[in-house]
Order: structure tokens, then sequence, then C-alpha cells
């Protein structure tokens, strides 16, 4: 299987155990970069790396494409897709929370075409500058766009995978409350349509009201389909919520629809969704 290392951008080809045949045959976001899929002749059981492809200003062609700057932080999230071109190969997001696309500290996106060998074949930025998301929204300066990433599958069917992008300092009803976005992408990476989820936009606020500090957003996960209506749901982290104490933290599961609103909500925390019933965080 791949890892990808966020503050290095590394691509790593693990010798894994004949056991992780079957799981990742069942994922097509954690298909092997090089195609080589897992078998039960394929794997080692040493978890050594076999091969690395660091990408960076100096490594892995991105200077091909863009232009990382001192402090952009390229690399605070990466996610694996899926295979978004259609080339055969799985391609990643990589969060760059600091980037001054537009503003300062505004935050982007790239979404990385890979060849087999883990290098970079092309790329598409996502920020108020590149990839068509400035036709749908507006970012703020230190908004940290792309400090998480999830992917969605292909949310709206359309034949092209989908992802979620954080933006934990958003002031969407408060401030640094925090806000998510589903990007739905374009074979060349470029966004279609998009849906913001935040206290003003996508139904969020129709189950539960967030508050200023929470940083929404701060962490995403793709949950495929949690609630079982064919649609791919979204896990996300606040934790800096104050439910049972101050910054004692929360998440939600957002169920979704095939454009990216919210059509239910379960909070999880001291005081929603049954946690306190098996532990009991503490605040800082």
């Amino acid at each position: 299987m791949k890892f990808f290392v966020a503050s290095l951008m590394v691509w790593l080809t693990i010798n894994t155990p004949a056991a992780c045949a079957a799981m990742i045959n069942k994922e097509p976001a954690t298909d092997l970069v090089d195609v080589r899929r897992t078998t039960s002749t394929a794997c080692f059981t040493d978890g050594t790396v076999k091969a690395a492809q660091k990408h960076s200003k100096l490594y892995g062609n991105l200077n091909t494409f863009y232009t990382l700057d001192a402090g952009d932080k390229f690399g605070v999230a990466v996610v694996a897709l899926g295979n978004v071109d259609g080339g055969g190969v799985v391609d990643v997001a990589v969060g760059v929370q600091a980037d001054d696309d537009g503003g300062l500290i505004m935050g982007a996106v790239y979404v990385l075409f890979l060849d087999t060998d883990g290098s970079i074949k092309d790329a598409q930025k996502l920020s108020m500058l590149y990839g068509n998301l400035n036709a749908f929204y507006a970012l703020d300066a230190s908004d940290q766009f792309g400090f998480s990433v999830a992917a969605l599958g292909d949310l709206d069917d359309d034949g092209v995978v989908d992802m979620a992008v954080g933006a934990q300092y958003d002031d969407d009803g408060a401030a640094d409350v925090g806000a998510g976005y589903v990007l739905f992408l374009q074979t060349d990476g470029t966004i279609k349509d998009a849906q913001k989820l935040s206290m003003l936009y996508g139904g969020v606020n129709a189950f539960y009201t967030l508050g200023s500090g929470n940083l929404f957003t701060i962490s995403l996960s793709g949950l495929k389909d949690a609630n079982g209506d064919g649609v791919a749901d979204l896990a996300v982290g606040t934790f800096l919520d104050d439910d049972g104490g101050a910054d004692v933290g929360a998440a939600y599961i957002l169920f979704l629809q095939t454009d990216g609103t919210v059509e239910g909500a379960q909070k999880i925390a001291m005081l929603y969704g049954g946690f306190s019933t098996f532990l009991y965080p503490r605040s800082w």
C-alpha cells in the first residue's frame, strides 16, 4: 500500500503481507500508484520501503507546473483521491494551508496526476487564482483552505471522483468558526461545481450551531456511505468545541446529498451521540 507523509509529501511503496490484498482491492482510492495491485504472490512480509518518490519544489516534477513559495506548508494534508483523469493510476490531493493566492494565507490544494513511478505527470492547483473555485465562492485572508482534505468518491455520479476541503479559520457566522467545501471535479482536476458547508451554507445550521473559534473542518474523512442511502458521507473534526468543557472537542458525521448539501447530521461529543457513555475526554 502507499503512505503519504504530509510534511515531505513522500510517495512510498511498502512491502506488505498477503493479508492486505483483499483490503486494497476493495478501495479504489488506495490502489497501488504503480498499478501493481497487491495479490497473495505480490505481497511481502518485512514492511520495508522498496521505492520512494518525494514531491517538493526540487523533486517529483512539481516545479514543471507550479512554484511553491517559502512558508506555503505544502503537504499539511494529503489524500489519495482515486483515478481522477482516467489514466489508470491513483491521483492525490495535497493541501497547502498558507498559500497566498488572492490574499495572505488563503490556502490552496493541488490535484497531482501521478505516473507509475510516483512522479507528477500533470497538476492542477485549486485556489482563488486557479482551478475555478472563484466561480463559486470567495476565500478570505487567513482562511487556510487546504488544511484538511478528504476523498468522497464519485459523489454526484458523473464518473469523476470528488473531494472535500477544509478551511478551519473561515468566519461564516462568527470568527474562526470554520467551513468545508465539497468540490465536484472534472477529469483535468478543475472544479465544475462546489458546495460550501458552514453556518451560512449547505444546511449544517439545520442541525447544529457552530461556535466562535470551533475550527470546524480542522480534520476531514470521507465515510463512503454511512447511512446506507447510496451517497458518500463526511466526518468532520472540530477540536476546539466546548461541549462538556473548554476545548474538549467534537466530531460531526454529515450525511450528504449528491449536490454536497447536508441532509442529516450527528454530533459526537460529551453532550451528543452517546460518546460520554464510553469515554470521558478532558479539556486541555
